[in-house]
């Protein structure tokens, strides 16, 4: 399954078939490659100094991973490489030859990219890094969010073994924990009148709302799947063709998941239903506060950007990419194409917004030879963000690469802080791989917005996170159980964007609501020229892929963003 080769899934992998482990060959581990996150590697541990590696007690040979290169420290002997994937960073080396061959292999690396690592776990004074034995630029970035997915996959796989492959086919197990009762020998529920609505429905998914509507009024958890099998006993139904017409009657509304995607419930009961779905009123774009260093969104022309891949383009942060009225972002408009998550050559909201929402004169893509007007005065781009990165990450943008540079005001790129508004958009990633919304982590986030304050920073944009929930990657049985933690992150951030203001009397606070320009979307398709049908469609209208929107989405958010800019006033 990995890229990185050589690790099996099968149950002749290497790391044996049986749930919890079992037996460990040390001679055919040392030849698996396994896919790991810096998190895990962070957990590694050693019996002792010669002992080998093991990550959740299973010994690890060869390993992989997919990381941001923050840093490349080129020495005499070796080089060494910072790397962050969004749950930790960590360092790599390798140790050079000085032949031309080792030159081809290592050279095109380079930072600010992402790249596929493989090697082996050291330490050196309790320092550990990854000797690496080969290293080799992302070309495609989804290439990131396969190896995430495969890391889960092979983690699960080695605590529990491979998935049962016993029964008939189609078959549920018990949900009484009982390995041996099938799901179909229950007794087939009572049955209820037909509500009109199910009248037009396929057979099986009649049968099915029929299920559970057949549950007693006071039973508001819903009904778990086994049951509906149990129901259907003796109807030779499989239990993928269950699975397909539980998803059609969610996209149809008429049932929903209640305290897990397990269970579910009829509309008619929703309104009695209590806790069911999270409580939450739509976030709105608001100016918290506006301080006397605000210019009006006319006067911004220098805007600093932080995040994740929604708004990145590929800017290095040197002084040889510095962004200039001809190259306003610092690379080729729309941005370098190993960076940018939409279709290709299109811009992201970032593109949008300066070349059709400021004000003229503004930057034209079409034409080499820019108004002079414009020149005299261009709004430049720092747009720092990268795809995949979390807050751990954004601190490291701001910390690692704007401060040292940009953040120090050198003559190549000048900025004060009347004419400078600094965006940070983050939260996707924390919430898709941890569902991390701890205080800690906004604490992370804020401390490195109070650096930026001490550089000189005095206005300031958030993005809260929009309904990921909502896109392809998350299906429509789990939008509910998902949702929560989109929502906790805006409710978090709220809270943490009010105790800022609290003690920076002097700074503009600016919380624009992405969660509710992609639900007016998604609530309302039509109505923003997109078809009904696209509202989960992968590669289509909405969404490029299945976590990220397509160029005309981001025009849309870069449209409402400009509306909200330009409703502060001075």
């Amino acid at each position: 399954m990995s890229q990185g080769g050589g690790f099996y899934a099968t149950q002749s992998s290497p790391y044996g078939g049986s749930p919890g482990g079992g037996s460990l060959e040390r001679s055919e581990l040392s030849n698996s490659v396994r896919p790991l996150t810096i998190a895990q590697f962070g957990k590694a541990t050693q019996a002792h100094t010669d002992a080998p590696w093991t990550v959740d007690e299973m010994e690890i040979g060869q390993v992989t991973l997919v990381a941001h290169v923050v840093n490349i420290n080129r020495q005499a002997t070796n080089c060494q490489y910072t790397l962050e994937d969004g749950t930790g960073s960590m360092e790599a080396r390798h140790w050079l030859e000085g032949s031309e061959e080792d030159n081809r292999k290592w050279g095109n690396i380079e930072e600010n990219t992402y790249a596929r690592v493989t090697g082996n776990l050291k330490a050196f004074n309790a320092r550990r890094y990854l000797n690496a034995t080969n290293i080799s630029p992302i070309e495609d970035p989804h290439e990131l969010y396969y190896h995430l997915l495969e890391t889960v996959y092979v983690t699960m796989m080695l605590k529990h073994g491979p998935p049962v492959s016993g029964g008939q086919p189609g078959q549920i197990t018990s949900g009484s924990g009982s390995g041996s009762m099938s799901a179909y020998t229950a007794q087939p529920a009572q049955q209820v009148d037909e509500n009109p609505d199910w009248a037009s429905l396929p057979k099986l998914q009649r049968q099915i709302v029929n299920i559970i509507s057949a549950q007693p009024e006071n039973d508001e958890g819903g009904v778990h799947v086994s049951a509906i099998a149990k129901a259907l006993n003796g109807q030779n139904v499989q239990a993928h063709e269950i699975s397909d017409a539980l998803d059609h009657l969610m996209d149809m509304g008429h049932v929903y998941t209640t305290c897990d995607d397990q269970h579910f419930q009829n509309k008619l009961k929703k309104a009695r239903h209590i806790g069911a779905l999270p409580g939450f009123s739509l976030q709105m774009s608001k100016a918290l506060q506006v301080s006397v260093n605000w210019p009006g969104f006319s006067g911004i022309k220098k805007l600093m950007i932080f995040g994740d891949s929604y708004s990145s383009v590929g800017y290095t942060g040197s002084e040889q990419s510095c962004p200039s009225a001809s190259n306003p972002l610092g690379v080729p408009y729309p941005g370098a194409p190993r960076s940018m998550w939409n279709e290709p050559k299109t811009p992201n909201w970032v593109g949008h917004l300066i070349t059709k929402y400021v004000s003229e004169p503004r930057f034209d893509p079409k034409t080499k030879q820019q108004a002079e007007e414009y020149c005299n005065a261009p709004l430049l781009v720092y747009d720092y963000a990268v795809g995949g990165q979390t807050v751990s990450g954004v601190v490291c943008q701001i910390e690692a690469q704007f401060l040292p540079g940009v953040g120090k005001k050198p003559e190549w790129a000048l900025w004060t802080a009347s004419e400078s508004l600094f965006v940070t958009w983050v939260g996707i990633n924390d919430c898709g791989y941890h569902r991390d919304t701890s205080e800690e982590t906004m604490s992370s986030l804020f401390e490195s917005q109070e650096k930026l304050y001490q550089a000189g920073a005095r206005n300031f944009m958030f993005i809260d996170v929009p309904p990921i929930h909502r896109c392809p990657a998350v299906s429509k049985r789990r939008e509910t159980e998902a949702s929560e933690a989109y929502l906790n992150w805006n409710t978090a951030l709220q809270k943490s964007l009010d105790i800022f203001t609290k003690s920076h009397s002097d700074v503009t606070l600016l919380l624009f609501s992405s969660f509710e320009v992609f639900s007016a979307i998604l609530d309302n398709p039509v109505s923003y020229g997109f078809q009904a049908s696209q509202i989960r469609e992968r590669f289509g209208e909405i969404w490029s892929d299945d976590l990220h929107p397509t160029s005309k989405v981001h025009d849309i958010l870069a449209t409402r963003l400009a509306d909200f800019l330009n409703t502060v006033s001075t």
